[in-house]
């Protein structure tokens, strides 16, 4: 191994260390299974030794972000990848299920709504408010993530939050 390369997986090293307990939770939340979120954490290693040149600084915010996305990425490749199913198994437990299954349906209507309008905000609110509404970060987090303060943080995901209900509000007059 040249130093180059010594030194390029010392630095992989440090990242997967400063940021294996969040990918780990980001995969669980998607997976929702021990095991495959390890599987996730350890897939991840090799990502990030195999695209070391893409993390600047380990201890950078900007290094916690690609870190997470892709923990969230590879747990959602695995999750829509384990997602194949036995017909009869499934139509039995759709049977079963049907209550749940329409309670579901409306939470993810409303939940592709809520993204949808997340997705037509400006520029300048749009990833913090992803990141806050959908990927459940806190201000702090954010803050570290974007390298942008934590008031100015908070002021954005205000002002989102006030445009999402504008937004609400309007889209309720069509209906009504």
């Amino acid at each position: 191994m040249s130093l180059n390369k010594t030194k390029d997986y010392e630095k992989a090293l440090q990242i997967y260390e400063n940021h294996k307990r969040l990918m780990y939770s980001l995969a669980r939340k998607v997976l929702l299974d021990h095991y495959l979120a390890e599987d996730v954490v350890t897939d991840c290693f090799f990502k990030i030794v195999k695209y070391i040149d893409k993390f600047k600084d380990p201890t950078s915010p900007q290094s916690r972000g690609l870190a997470a996305m892709m923990a969230r990425n590879t747990a959602k490749n695995i999750r829509n990848r384990n997602s194949i199913y036995d017909e009869d198994s499934e139509l039995e437990w759709f049977e079963d299920n049907s209550e749940l299954i329409s309670n579901q349906l409306e939470k993810a209507e409303t939940y592709d709504t809520i993204v949808r309008a997340i997705n037509s905000l400006p520029e300048t609110y749009r990833d913090i408010a992803v990141l806050y509404f959908v990927d459940e970060f806190d201000y702090k987090e954010i803050a570290e993530i974007t390298s942008v303060s934590y008031d100015t943080i908070r002021q954005r995901i205000n002002r989102a939050r006030k445009i999402l209900q504008e937004m609400y509000e309007l889209r309720q007059l069509k209906m009504g």
